[in-house]
């Protein structure tokens, strides 16, 4: 189980005191089938960090955007995205010294003359092994690397890491690319273009050298194991190889991101999953997910890719929080108490039975009110539009995203019962039942 306190927004429903005892409203679920419960992993695009070097001061900087628009072949985003999300500029002195501040990205070096640092020769980063701007302060060696790591932006989102990187790559004297990553994972990429022997030989020689590790990773190392390499990104032109690559196509060096998050499990329609832990006896929620719309062309009860949950269960809460951005599902959850105190006003009236709940994940205070309607097992009660209806009356109450619609209380001893809740709720939000 894990902690849902993490900015979602959720329901929260609690047993509170409500006026008269409450009728008992059942109906026939549709049967359904349990949904395997244990950790999921779900990845989703995070952007793109782009590296660009060339000629010019303004040529030289990194860039991240979080939601990056497709140009077209061998466009710069310059124009394209003129917004990045973040922008880091890499400043290179008169003698080819490399200083950047390492908001998106961190470079580091190994191998160099001890104080030199990076160096940028002819739009080439390399490790520096002279305080000048020869040939060689542009290029790493079988005995230079070169690390590039998330930088400080990303401090805060642990959960987002690189996917796959495409690397702007100028080989000399029969050079490949290896690389390893902060996640133990090694390779090597065949350069088509690193037979000459000498400075840059011209325009439009350049590889991009693509990789898609197994895992993401938040940094990761290059060096060449023979031979030399520079780092580019873009600055040399038109670029060949890298038939594998992005849909971006951009000459620049492109890191992709994406958000790995760990849920509880998954459910999809017509699925049902179980909450209980063997740590809170005598409470049990059975969640069942009924139709899904996640593109905007109506209610479905098969159009309905998995839906990730979290869940939880403590003495005297219950949580269930589906996500899945751009999506819209239709549950219900029955939700049994065993060994309720039951006790009364004395004229009748029970007053240790209800509920209440909070739409917005806050304090729950709101009583949960009886539907209007009954929820029916058929497919198209569940994909009309909404608010979902019966006989032309609105299932929900107005205003509200949850209702009960049905209510049993069966004694099982002196003073204490087992009341048993059918739930139905609709809508996106997380939301946790109390």
């Amino acid at each position: 189980m894990t902690d849902l306190a993490r900015g979602r927004r959720g329901r929260f429903l609690t047993m509170a005191t409500v006026l008269g005892m409450l009728a008992a409203l059942l109906v026939t679920l549709p049967t359904v089938n349990a949904e395997a419960d244990g950790p999921v992993t779900v990845e989703t695009d995070a952007g793109v960090i782009l590296l660009s070097t060339g000629p010019n001061d303004n040529d030289n900087w990194i860039r991240y955007y979080e939601d990056p628009q497709v140009p077209g072949s061998g466009e710069s985003f310059d124009g394209v995205n003129p917004t990045p999300t973040a922008h880091q500029v890499i400043d290179v002195s008169r003698k080819c010294n490399v200083t950047t501040n390492g908001l998106v990205l961190t470079i580091s070096n190994s191998g160099g003359t001890r104080g030199t640092g990076i160096g940028m020769v002819s739009n080439g980063l390399g490790t520096r092994t002279k305080n000048n701007c020869s040939t060689q302060q542009g290029r790493i060696n079988a005995s230079h690397s070169l690390t590039f790591a998330l930088g400080a932006y990303f401090d805060t989102t642990p959960d987002i890491s690189i996917d796959l990187f495409e690397v702007d790559i100028e080989g000399k004297f029969g050079a490949d690319l290896f690389w390893t990553t902060d996640a133990s994972e090694t390779g090597t990429v065949d350069l088509e273009n690193s037979s000459d022997n000498g400075p840059d030989s011209g325009v439009g020689d350049n590889d991009i050298a693509v990789a898609d590790p197994n895992d993401p990773f938040r940094s990761i190392t290059f060096s060449p194991s023979g031979g030399e390499v520079a780092i580019e990104g873009g600055g040399d032109g038109a670029i060949t190889g890298g038939a594998e690559r992005t849909a971006f196509e951009v000459n620049q060096t492109l890191l992709k991101l994406v958000s790995s998050k760990t849920f509880d499990g998954e459910i999809t329609c017509q699925d049902s999953v179980e909450i209980k832990d063997g740590a809170v006896p005598g409470v049990l929620g059975l969640v069942t997910m009924h139709a899904m719309n996640f593109d905007s062309s109506g209610w479905s009860v098969e159009l309905c890719p998995k839906k990730p949950y979290d869940d939880e269960l403590t003495a005297n809460s219950l949580h269930f929080l589906p996500e899945l951005v751009g999506t819209f599902a239709r549950y219900t959850i029955q939700i049994t108490l065993d060994d309720q105190p039951v006790a009364s006003d004395g004229l009748g009236l029970i007053t240790t039975l209800g509920m209440t709940y909070d739409a917005a994940g806050g304090t729950p205070t709101t009583p949960l009110q009886a539907c209007q309607a009954q929820p029916l097992s058929t497919d198209a009660f569940w994909t009309q539009p909404a608010p979902v209806q019966n006989g032309g009356v609105n299932l929900l109450p107005t205003g509200e995203t949850a209702c009960y619609y049905g209510l049993t209380l069966t004694p099982t001893g002196v003073g204490s019962a087992t009341e048993v809740w059918d739930i139905y709720f609709e809508d996106d939000p997380g939301f946790s039942w109390r």
